[in-house]
């Protein structure tokens, strides 16, 4: 996990600790940030993550924020989540 992240709050970029995330936090991220906690996506624009560490794939997955019916965790392509890195 990353020590430190971005989130808005109060519509105001803070940069915490990721151990001080709360849920309700709107997490930003950009290419080569780690992901700082398993999260829902509300907003995504060619956003591809290396999950490699979870599914042991090599290619990143492409991301959206379109809804999805219940899926294995791997499957959810609308949901990032801790550890894994922005590209």
């Amino acid at each position: 996990m990353p020590p430190h992240c971005h989130v808005i709050r109060d519509n105001v970029v803070h940069e915490v600790l990721a151990e001080e995330l709360v849920p309700g936090d709107l997490v930003t991220f950009t290419a080569g940030d780690r992901i700082p906690a398993d999260v829902r996506l509300i907003e995504a624009v060619h956003l591809h993550i290396d999950e490699s560490n979870l599914t042991g794939e090599q290619e990143p997955s492409a991301k959206h924020t379109d809804p999805i019916r219940l899926s294995a965790v791997a499957e959810r392509s609308n949901s990032a989540f801790m550890g894994s890195l922005v590209r």
